[in-house]
């Protein structure tokens, strides 16, 4: 008996939609330009006015599609934008005998913000990766920190993930011995997901233009004693940036 695990969607959310368009070099970046003729604040004890020539239609203004930030004086704070490189499908499990299956996707977050960002994921329901009738297990690990390695019992199946990255949080590093420091992190610190935000990644910098990646990856195994229902199983996934 073969069934098929496919994860065919993640929703991915950012608490600020503001996508980061620029210019710039190895050297330099320009976040947003403006074409107009001088621009100065001038004040008094009774008021204060920014100023700018050669521009109309400045201000904030957006509709059910978009939202713009139009003339020089207008700053946005911070802008934070995210996406992901695919939807993961994963290879069939055989049903009748032990076997797993990973897959992987990248998220890549970009920022401004000389803050940095931190990066969250969870699911839609517990027990996250689901068929219409029968569902894997949100994996445990064994301790506080992340498993090292994937340990599925014998009369179990199970569903986790990894996060690899430049930015990702100590908890998916290892010393080759135990997860939560060290520097690898190449499919290795696996937990479960939660309907609660787990974070994964954190940066106390602005990324670079391109943005930062952090690879999200999932696998799914079962036990070499549990008879797993044939069929397609998903998973919903929500990945959230935030700006700090």
């Amino acid at each position: 008996m073969i069934f098929t695990i496919l994860i065919p969607s993640f929703n991915i959310i950012s608490l600020d939609t503001f996508p980061l368009r620029f210019m710039g070099s190895s050297n330099f970046h320009i976040p947003w330009d403006s074409v107009n003729v001088g621009g100065l604040d001038s004040e008094s004890e009774n008021y204060l006015i920014s100023d700018t020539l050669g521009e109309v239609g400045t201000g904030f203004s957006e509709s059910t599609s978009f939202q713009v930030y139009a003339g020089f004086q207008i700053i946005i704070p911070s802008q934070i934008s995210i996406s992901i490189s695919d939807n993961i499908n994963l290879d069939p499990i055989p049903g009748l005998v032990a076997g797993w299956s990973e897959g992987d996707t990248t998220i890549t977050v970009m920022t401004d913000n000389a803050a940095g960002y931190q990066l969250e994921v969870s699911s839609s329901s517990e027990s996250a990766l689901q068929s219409s009738s029968d569902f894997f297990g949100d994996y445990t690990p064994s301790g506080a920190n992340p498993d090292l390695s994937f340990a599925v019992g014998s009369g179990e199946s199970a569903f986790g993930f990894t996060a690899e990255g430049d930015d990702v949080i100590s908890d998916f590093l290892d010393d080759g011995t135990s997860c939560g420091s060290g520097s690898v992190n190449i499919g290795t610190c696996w937990i479960g997901f939660s309907t609660t935000l787990e974070l994964i990644a954190l940066s106390s910098t602005r990324t670079e233009p391109e943005g930062e990646n952090t690879i999200l990856r999932v696998r799914a195994e079962v036990g070499e004693d549990k008879v797993q229902t044939s069929g397609e199983y998903s998973a919903t996934i929500t990945a959230t940036a935030i700006s700090l």
